[in-house]
């Protein structure tokens, strides 16, 4: 691995980010075809839509990738460990890339596209995840608060997002469910719950699972007091989430 590599991939990945933090202002400041994300988000709501705090997420997942970008940058121009950059940085860029590609397209009310787009970021976020090890591999200290935390995170939330516009484009279309919207979310939750659940097991990814819970425990917010299955589907869902990561931490640190 050349230094030169490194930096290339390391300024990459800064430079997309803040193209991509940039854009998501402007866009929901100024509005594309006079929409925002959460204007077309309240049009295509369905029983699977968090409430709208669990959105406030986006800020974290930004301030994550904006430390993880400096580690990268302090680590390609100084520390001689940088066989994370070439592994994570590719994958990053194509997943911000899409997330750029995803906002325009939503806010021009593509949404069968949108998905498409969110599909890729989950792909690439996915795919770094394994190719870094995370859960499973050796890191220090600083790659796991920099680099594996951000990962986590995004990937995530990602997870969530993607069944949420999946869900969107149905109501859009006014697709008709078979056995009814509320069993339709009702499934949704379990699936994504045993996503979470089955990753959390196999990786060992606890930001990962507690994303998840805060996302369910946000679709059962939504609901309290209107649909009351989806509420204590939803509610059940995200304890079993948060309690499988507390066993899951305290397993690890005997």
């Amino acid at each position: 691995m050349t230094t030169s590599r490194t930096k290339f991939w390391a300024i990459g990945n800064a430079l997309v980010l803040a193209l991509v933090i940039f854009w998501n202002y402007y866009a929901n400041a100024q509005g594309i075809n006079e929409n925002s994300v959460g204007s077309l988000s309240n049009r295509y709501d369905n029983f699977f839509t968090p409430s709208s705090y669990a959105f406030s997420i986006w800020g974290l997942i930004y301030i994550a990738l904006l430390i993880n970008a400096v580690y990268q940058l302090r680590s390609a121009f100084g520390k001689p460990d940088q066989a994370f950059i070439t592994k994570l940085s590719p994958m990053l860029i194509i997943a911000n890339l899409a997330n750029a590609a995803w906002i325009w397209l939503w806010l021009t009310e593509r949404t069968a596209e949108s998905v498409l787009a969110m599909l890729v970021i989950l792909i690439a976020l996915l795919s770094a995840s394994l190719r870094l090890q995370i859960g499973r591999g050796r890191a220090t200290m600083p790659e796991k608060r920099c680099v594996w935390w951000p990962t986590s995170l995004y990937a995530g939330w990602i997870t969530v997002a993607t069944v949420a516009n999946i869900s969107a484009y149905l109501a859009k279309i006014n697709w008709q469910i078979g056995f009814g919207e509320v069993n339709w979310a009702v499934t949704m939750i379990i699936v994504a719950t045993g996503i979470y659940s089955f990753v959390l097991q196999k990786r060992r990814m606890l930001t990962f699972a507690l994303v998840g819970a805060w996302a369910v425990l946000a679709i059962s917010i939504k609901q309290w007091g209107a649909e009351p299955l989806i509420q204590w589907v939803a509610l059940t869902c995200a304890v079993v989430l948060v309690l499988q990561a507390l066993l899951k931490k305290f397993s690890l640190a005997r």
